[in-house]
């Protein structure tokens, strides 16, 4: 498991081109799909309540760490100027994901990285 952590990939939230329902499209042509994640969250965690479980969220951090193949994709939020809280545009996007069925963790695991 330690070693699925080891590298992942870090986009900020202003690469988000679309919030699909079967993923997200980054720019650069990358796609977060939800249903690989699930699965991935599955083999990679160790308490699985629910097999829709996608990534964990850090809110303390302002990120996202999606459980995608071959490794791991953080989405990570910055404050803007003249633009809704961190928090808001975290929660839009969180919002989105539950409207596809899918869901996410708080994030316990993401203090050691």
């Amino acid at each position: 498991m330690d070693n699925y952590f080891a590298d992942y990939d870090t986009y900020s939230s202003e690469d988000i081109d679309r919030i699909l329902p079967d993923g997200i499209e980054l720019s650069g042509g990358r796609k977060i799909l939800f249903d690989e994640c699930a699965r991935n969250f599955t083999q990679y965690s160790e308490n699985v309540p629910d097999a829709k479980l996608i990534g964990e969220k850090d809110t303390d951090d302002g990120s996202f760490m999606f459980y995608c193949s071959p490794r791991p994709v953080m989405i990570k939020y910055s404050p803007r100027i003249f633009s809704k809280s961190v928090q808001q545009r975290m929660n839009d996007l969180e919002k989105h994901i539950k409207e596809y069925g899918y869901s996410l963790t708080v994030s316990e695991r993401m203090e050691d990285i």
